[in-house]
């Protein structure tokens, strides 16, 4: 096994296989939260002038968030970027990389070298983590600060912590969740010295990033007249049907999907087993304080609005926290080990390799969305400019923005949200379209024109004979 304790080989294996699954994606047009919200957030703080304070870009804009990631991505796209995909889809896929680094470094310092080679390599082979590796969006950036704000904590650096949790609270509200866990922790971990200038210095620093949150929002109310974007308020819920699927859901994505529900049962199995032999637990502290994050963590994320790629940022101390489990059953044949270790990394690399959905979760948008440019690239040679269309939610957004960089030119079209097709002179139906959208009933009503295909995913161009808009 001493191979595999080499200190820093498996860190460039990750980053390679990172760099090498995504460099073919660079390419690809924006979608879904890029085109809707994420994109033009970052172009009017470019036109506005790259700042973290609230009120630089609309509420539409910013949509009540902190202004971090927007404020890096903003520089990124004023200075280097430009309007080039490739060269914007290189900035997430460097912060990716760090996070790699970053991530290697916190289980090396806190596990072993040994586990933090192959939990490194495990992430970089997780569907989640390589779809969201160029794509434009704040959680691996969350990822990365929150991992640098654990390890500091961990380490005691309560500086460094006031510094990369002020930052984290800054990209995403999420980091609330960290903060209060971190200041609990440390509650609970120094209560004997509560009287000493230490204990109180260090729990102003471990607050600082609560404080710099509180500081945003004032400045948020002065400059829009509300703490909080309204519409997101309305997706906070205390319904019992909703709460429970929303559990389910984050659950079944952080600990069962893509394969994860191998190593996590496995992980249960060997620590039951430590349990009742009662064995002594290494990595105790780290274990229980990620477990002290994971539940409520769960739950801020069942309670407000929830999308599959919200459970990114604490991936990486779920995988962590299942192969430290899982080592302390100490299999004394190397060879076992060794099958044991293959398995885990197969299993995820198979599902990278070949699950292709209909999201931002795994790679399956990298054959969608081939699909949809060449939806798109029919339309704009049949002219259909003046035509009244229906499509699913993507399609919607890029052929109507030319900022998605689907069109071939600024004219856009007159497209419409599935379902119904009353009032469309055509409708388009793709892989990514949910059955409601498309009722066998309305179907049976429209002539094919046209069927685009790409390996998994495919879609449809039908002519509603019943219609004419001009």
């Amino acid at each position: 096994m001493k191979y595999l304790k080499h200190p820093w080989i498996f860190l460039l294996l990750s980053v390679v296989i990172t760099i090498a699954v995504k460099i073919p994606h660079l390419g690809l047009p924006y979608f879904f939260d890029e085109t809707s919200s994420y994109i033009p957030a970052i172009q009017e703080m470019v036109k506005a002038g790259p700042n973290m304070l609230p009120g630089s870009i609309p509420l539409y804009f910013s949509k009540g968030h902190p202004l971090f990631f927007y404020f890096l991505a903003s520089l990124w796209m004023k200075f280097i970027a430009g309007d080039s995909l490739i060269l914007m889809r290189l900035f997430p896929l460097m912060i990716s990389m760090t996070a790699l680094v970053v991530f290697h470094r916190f289980a090396k310092r806190h596990t072993n070298l040994l586990l933090a080679n192959i939990a490194v390599v495990l992430l970089s082979l997780q569907p989640l983590f390589l779809a969201q590796a160029s794509l434009v969006l704040p959680e691996i950036l969350l990822f990365t600060l929150f991992m640098l704000c654990f390890d500091c904590y961990l380490s005691r650096s309560y500086s460094y912590y006031a510094l990369f949790g002020s930052l984290m609270m800054l990209t995403k509200e999420t980091g609330a969740v960290f903060i209060m866990v971190f200041g609990l922790a440390y509650l609970v971990e120094n209560y004997s010295i509560g009287r000493t200038k230490v204990f109180w210095r260090n729990l102003f620093l471990i607050s600082l990033p609560g404080l710099v949150y509180i500081v945003f929002l004032l400045l948020h109310y002065h400059a829009f007249g509300v703490f909080f974007f309204a519409e997101h308020l309305d997706y906070v819920t205390f319904d019992g049907t909703k709460v429970l699927y929303k559990f389910n859901s984050a659950t079944y994505m952080l600990l069962l999907a893509q394969g994860r529900n191998v190593t996590f049962f496995t992980a249960i199995v060997v620590l039951i087993i430590l349990l009742v032999s009662k064995k002594s637990i290494a990595y105790k502290r780290y274990l229980v304080i990620s477990g002290a994050i994971i539940v409520p963590f769960l739950i801020f994320t069942i309670l407000n609005f929830f999308t599959y790629r919200y459970v990114l940022p604490v991936l990486g101390i779920v995988l962590l926290v299942s192969l430290a489990i899982v080592q302390q059953l100490q299999i004394k044949y190397q060879v076992v080990n060794i099958i044991c270790i293959t398995c885990l990394l197969s299993i995820s690399a198979y599902y990278s390799a070949t699950r292709r959905g209909q999201g931002d979760t795994d790679l399956g948008y990298t054959q969608f969305l081939v699909v949809h440019q060449q939806i798109v690239s029919y339309c704009e040679q049949q002219g259909w400019y003046d035509k009244e269309l229906g499509a699913g939610t993507n399609l919607v957004l890029g052929m109507s923005s030319p900022h998605a960089h689907y069109l071939s030119t600024n004219k856009t079209f007159h497209i419409h949200q599935l379902p119904g097709i009353e009032n469309r002179d055509l409708i388009i139906y793709d892989s990514t379209c949910y059955p409601s959208d498309m009722p066998e009933d309305e179907k049976n009503k429209l002539t094919l024109i046209k069927r685009f295909e790409y390996k998994n995913h495919w879609g449809e161009i039908y002519k509603n004979t019943n219609y004419t808009s001009r």
